[in-house]
């Protein structure tokens, strides 16, 4: 699902970011940091021993949370990778599972399968849910009507763990 340009509209903030060598990322990846570098949220989810707690990989998910890739690494590459951070442009995200949403609602980058009991660490699509949010929707979103959502971004390192209460 790579090269995936996510920007919409609004005012855009790209940083550079280290990536170690043996990461992936793609463009339109969710990034987050691991050890300083730019991972996956999967990666970072893979990462966490198997006795790590559900809240606590998912609470560090959205702690280590930066922004959107814009551009890739692939494996082998040394060379810093462009994230967008901005808080105030407007991203296009697909939503893991169908979900009305209206404005203000949170959505998060892992999604809960209720008939598997098991979370997957999503690098592309968000879920419904406020415990770990990532952005914030800023358009009332009918499901009937596709799985793109349009939001703003919740990077949690540049802003602070709890910045969006």
């Amino acid at each position: 699902m790579g090269d995936v340009n996510r920007y919409r509209h609004g005012n855009r903030q790209l940083v550079q970011v280290p990536v170690a060598s043996a990461t992936v990322i793609e463009k339109g990846d969710f990034v987050v940091l691991s050890s300083g570098k730019a991972s996956t949220p999967a990666a970072l989810k893979a990462q966490a021993s198997e006795g790590t707690s559900k809240k606590n990989v998912l609470n560090a998910l959205m702690q280590n949370f930066v922004g959107i890739a814009e551009t890739p690494s692939a494996s082998g590459d040394t060379d810093d990778i462009l994230v967008d951070v901005s808080t105030d442009a407007v991203f296009e995200f697909t939503q893991s599972s169908a979900a009305d949403l209206s404005f203000g609602d949170m959505v998060e980058i892992y999604a809960y399968s209720t008939a598997s009991s098991s979370w997957t660490a999503r690098d592309q699509s968000v879920a419904s849910g406020s415990d770990n949010p990532v952005a914030v929707c800023v358009r009332d979103h009918d499901s009937a009507k596709g799985t793109g959502v349009l939001c703003r971004l919740l990077p949690q390192k540049l802003l602070g763990a709890a910045s969006w209460t």
